[in-house]
């Protein structure tokens, strides 16, 4: 009994530290996401490939900016050329036909027609100013006069709402006296947009 016991014993002990001890090294499971430095290595990787692949095209690349670079930062480039030909044919366009119902209330017959291009006089200036607001500029002068011009058709709209306002409750009032008043006073920001086309 003593003898079986110190067996039980042993296997015990053996076999909790064949338990305990540690098992076979599990292998290194790969990575799902790949770290930055990977990527930043892929893409000098490939950047270089493709460098020697296309010599020619690379050293014409580095040349022409190169040669560019100076010429941006060195001279300063004047836009309004391609605005006048491109941009400035269809505000032309847009601003003639609000001035020509302001003409045309000016001088309708009666009233009714006064009051009838007189706003269609205002959806005139409506339409220049959306498409006014359609055209972008690229350099800052061009941008600080186009936005005078546009500043301008805004201030257009919101003298047009509030004499329209004042038109429903006073139905006596000189409408075309008020518009050439405001037109007076608001007319040196439309000047400002074409001096700059001037200059």
């Amino acid at each position: 009994m003593g003898g079986s016991s110190g067996r039980i014993r042993r296997f015990l002990r053996t076999g909790t530290l064949r338990f305990r001890s540690p098992g076979p090294q599990l292998p290194d499971l790969p990575r799902n996401e790949p770290y930055i430095s990977d990527i930043a290595r892929s893409i000098v990787s490939s950047l270089r490939e493709s460098i020697r692949q296309n010599k020619l095209a690379s050293s014409l690349a580095l040349v022409a900016f190169l040669i560019v670079l100076p010429l941006t930062f060195g001279s300063r480039y004047d836009e309004r050329p391609r605005y006048r030909q491109v941009i400035i044919p269809d505000i032309e366009r847009f601003e003639e036909r609000y001035r020509g119902a302001i003409e045309r209330a000016e001088t309708a017959p009666t009233d009714i027609w006064r009051l009838y291009h007189f706003l269609d006089a205002h959806r005139s200036a409506v339409e220049t100013l959306k498409h006014v607001r359609s055209k972008r500029t690229v350099t800052p002068e061009g941008t600080r006069a186009h936005a005078a011009l546009i500043r301008y058709y805004e201030l257009v709209d919101q003298h047009f709402a509030i004499l329209r306002t004042q038109m429903s409750v006073d139905e006596e009032i000189d409408f075309l006296e008020r518009w050439r008043d405001i037109t007076r006073d608001i007319q040196p920001i439309h000047d400002r947009w074409a001096s700059w086309l001037k200059e």
